[in-house]
């Protein structure tokens, strides 16, 4: 199993968890992620090949990748404003600013 495939199983079972335990308190949970390395976890050189460090060793890609990160409604920029709505107006005094995107839930009371 390669390495990030690993990690993944784990970010998904870490979040099963997660979810289990906010279900039982009738929660909500938000899981947001801007972009990562996870497609390709090594540098590599000009042919596409594996960039090796001077002991011979794979050169770990640490930074972000070029891969765009889709989103499955809208924009990234909606986030803020629906995290917003989702903590709650009445319950903690949240109130979505006008210079905002618009938020992607519409909260029913």
């Amino acid at each position: 199993m390669s390495d990030s495939v690993y990690k993944w199983c784990c970010l998904a079972w870490l979040l099963q968890i997660i979810h289990d335990a906010i279900e039982q308190v009738k929660g909500i949970y938000v899981v947001i992620a801007d972009h990562g390395n996870a497609e390709d976890m090594v540098k590599r050189d000009k042919a596409r090949k594996a960039a090796l460090d001077k002991e011979g060793k794979l050169q770990i890609l640490a930074s972000h990748t070029l891969k765009p990160v889709p989103m499955e409604v809208h924009g990234l920029a909606n986030v803020a404003a629906t995290v917003m709505n989702l903590l709650g107006k009445n319950l903690h005094g949240y109130v979505v600013p006008s210079e905002y995107e618009p938020t992607l839930i519409e909260v029913v009371e």
